[in-house]
């Protein structure tokens, strides 16, 4: 390597850093590009694509790395979630003792809103788990199938809200939570969509609860489920920040296996 610096001078050297920055960590399959895919819509804070592959401990975040997370209890197709045909590229399947978790630290804070807006969408199929949870008895959010509807929880007394049922195979989910100055106008959108349908199954302006803080210590986590047997696949997860509208939410569900486009970040 020093060799070649000192015969291609500058141009040598930067070979050679590019060399060593390379060879740190290898970009996980995780960040190969979807293309063509769509522009995510503007407050895209968090998008975990789950197509990592067998072996590998970490779930990427491609859109903030702070806040990759870990597959639990083991890696990936070792114990933790399964790696499995996605609606987009890959995707990880999830039994009752696998799942994946974000620890909370202080660069990870905003997976804490507060009484502010904010927006979850994800792919699943089948199954009747949490699909992501920030829940604690304090206050958080989840959003999961439950009775075959989907259903966020949200605040202290984390009363159900919800949405349309789900459908046999793929579904696009949805969730929005719309925060105002007066409270009594806090409302949640909630959204389903099959492949092959334009259009998307809505529960519009589910009242908010006045309490509902979403906001808690505990870590997040994708999939995990504590009690009963259960099982579901999960892809392209993604959490914005503030309300995003109906069409903008038709955008990622008609870009249907496409995706998003990518990279938002390597990490």
């Amino acid at each position: 390597l020093l060799r070649s610096v000192r015969s291609w001078g500058v141009l040598g050297l930067v070979l050679a850093l590019m060399v060593v920055f390379a060879s740190r960590e290898a970009i996980p399959q995780n960040y190969q590009a979807v293309s063509p895919g769509v522009s995510p819509p503007p407050g895209l804070l968090h998008w975990w694509r789950l197509g990592e592959t067998a072996g590998e401990p970490k779930v990427y975040d491609s859109a903030a790395c702070e806040y990759n997370g870990t597959a639990m209890p083991s890696a990936i197709g070792n114990g933790g979630p399964t790696p499995v045909t996605g609606f987009v590229g890959n995707a990880l399947s999830f039994n009752f003792s696998s799942y994946v978790t974000v620890p909370i630290t202080l660069s990870t804070l905003d997976l804490n809103f507060g009484n502010t807006s904010f927006s979850i969408d994800a792919w699943i199929n089948s199954g009747g788990v949490p699909i992501v949870s920030k829940l604690s008895p304090a206050g958080g959010y989840s959003l999961s199938v439950e009775f075959g509807h989907l259903t966020l929880r949200i605040g202290p007394g984390a009363t159900p809200l919800v949405g349309p049922m789900i459908a046999p195979g793929w579904n696009f989910v949805a969730v929005t939570v719309t925060r105002s100055l007066n409270p009594l106008l806090n409302t949640v959108n909630l959204y389903t969509g099959v492949p092959g349908n334009t259009n998307l199954n809505v529960v519009l302006n589910v009242p908010l609860p006045l309490n509902a803080n979403a906001s808690s210590t505990v870590p997040l986590d994708i999939g995990k489920f504590t009690s009963g047997p259960h099982g579901t696949t999960i892809d392209e997860l993604d959490i914005f920040k503030g309300a995003l509208t109906e069409p903008q939410l038709k955008s990622i569900f008609g870009a249907g296996r496409a995706g998003k486009r990518w990279p938002y970040e390597i990490c």
